[in-house]
């Protein structure tokens, strides 16, 4: 009887194998943190639902000579049941250049060095915590 469930056993174990492996490799894409963090820490850049709704006036970019801050004003696109989230700030190329906490109620202020000395488009997307899910995005020149 132990060696019935045993050769089922491996025979379940080469069938899933067989199945997994057919699936390709999920790519992912990582990006380097600038700004307050270590130029060599590394984040998975996870693709977001497209199109994502436009944040609209939820957020501003205010600039400083190099220094940018983006701003959430009345943000309002998280849930009530978990009113926090993630505002992610990706630079004209398309590497994530800062990441802090947003909220509901105290809104959002991430500092960030601007890529160039003249205008530039920055994408700002506002995510759940674990950053796997956009509620909106916006492009801003500054």
């Amino acid at each position: 009887m132990k060696a019935r469930i045993a050769s089922g056993l491996v025979g379940l174990t080469m069938v899933a194998v067989a199945v997994f492996s057919a699936y390709p490799a999920q790519a992912s894409t990582s990006a380097s943190v600038v700004g307050g963090a270590s130029s060599a820490s590394q984040l998975t850049i996870v693709p977001f639902r497209e199109p994502t709704p436009a944040c609209g006036d939820q957020v501003q970019l205010v600039r400083n000579g190099t220094q940018i801050r983006a701003v959430g004003v009345g943000v309002t696109v998280f849930p009530p049941s978990y009113p926090y989230g993630l505002i992610n700030v990706y630079g004209p190329n398309g590497s994530l250049l800062a990441q802090g906490n947003a909220s509901n109620s105290g809104g959002a202020n991430v500092p960030f060095t601007a890529v160039s000395t003249g205008k530039s488009t920055y994408r700002v997307v506002l995510s759940n915590p674990a950053n796997t899910y956009s509620y909106c995005a916006g492009y801003y020149s500054k």
